[in-house]
C-alpha cells in the first residue's frame, strides 16, 4: 500500500490521492453517523437492529471480494443500513412489515435522514432506489443491487431458519456473485469439520 502511495506522488498525482483519501475518510464517518442514526431509528428493537448490522457486514464483504469501486461500495453500504427502515411505519400504519410494504415505504423514511447528514443527492436517490427495490429480484440492475439482495437474504434465510431444500431453491435462483455464492455454500451446504491440529 505504501508503494503505491509512493509512486502515485512521484508520478505527479498527489490531489488525486489525497481526494481519494479524503472521500474514503468521509465516507466512513457518514457510514458511522448512518448506522448510529439507524440504532437510535430502530432504538428498543434489537431484532431490526441485528438484521441491518448482519446485512451491512455481509454487503461490505462481498462488495470488497467482488471489487466494486469504492463509491459504489459507500452507497451499498448505506443501503444495507437502510433497506428495512420502512418496516416499523408499515407496523403502524398498516399493521404489516412484508417485502412489498417495505420497499414502498422504505425510501420515504430514509431520504430525510440521508439528507440530513449530507449525502449527496446522486446517493440518495441511488440508495432510496435499492432500499425501494430489495425484494424485487427481477429489477436488479447492477451490482449493488446484486449483492444488497444477496447480503439481505443470506440473513433472512437464517432468521427464518429455512430448510435445506428451500435454501438449495434460493442458491439456483438468486445468489450470481461468486462471493456471495461461496458465503452461502459455507453458510449452508457445507459442513463444520473442527479443529484440527
Amino acid at each position: 500500500m505504501l508503494c503505491g502511495f509512493i509512486s502515485y506522488i512521484q508520478n505527479g498525482r498527489e490531489s488525486f490521492i489525497i481526494k481519494e483519501i479524503k472521500f474514503l475518510e468521509d465516507a466512513m464517518e457518514l457510514l458511522d453517523q448512518l448506522c448510529r442514526e439507524m440504532i437510535a431509528y430502530d432504538k428498543g428493537d434489537p431484532r431490526r437492529i441485528h438484521h441491518f448490522l448482519k446485512v451491512h457486514a455481509f454487503a461490505e464483504q462481498i462488495g470488497r471480494e467482488e471489487g466494486i469501486p469504492e463509491k459504489q461500495l459507500f452507497v451499498l453500504e448505506a443501503a444495507a443500513y437502510v433497506h428495512d427502515i420502512g418496516i416499523h411505519r408499515g407496523e403502524m400504519e398498516f399493521g404489516r412489515n412484508d417485502g412489498k410494504i417495505q420497499e414502498e415505504l422504505g425510501p420515504g423514511e430514509a431520504r430525510p435522514i440521508l439528507e440530513r447528514l449530507g449525502f449527496e443527492t446522486e446517493d440518495i436517490d441511488r440508495i432510496c432506489w435499492l432500499a425501494a427495490h430489495h425484494h424485487s429480484y427481477g429489477s436488479i440492475d447492477g451490482p449493488d443491487a446484486q449483492i444488497l439482495a444477496e447480503a439481505d437474504m443470506l440473513v433472512n434465510q437464517y432468521e427464518s431458519g429455512r430448510s435445506d431444500k428451500e435454501n438449495r431453491a434460493l442458491y439456483n435462483r438468486l445468489y450470481k456473485t461468486e462471493a456471495g455464492k461461496r458465503i452461502f455454500r459455507e453458510l449452508y451446504f457445507e459442513s463444520y469439520e473442527g479443529i484440527h491440529a
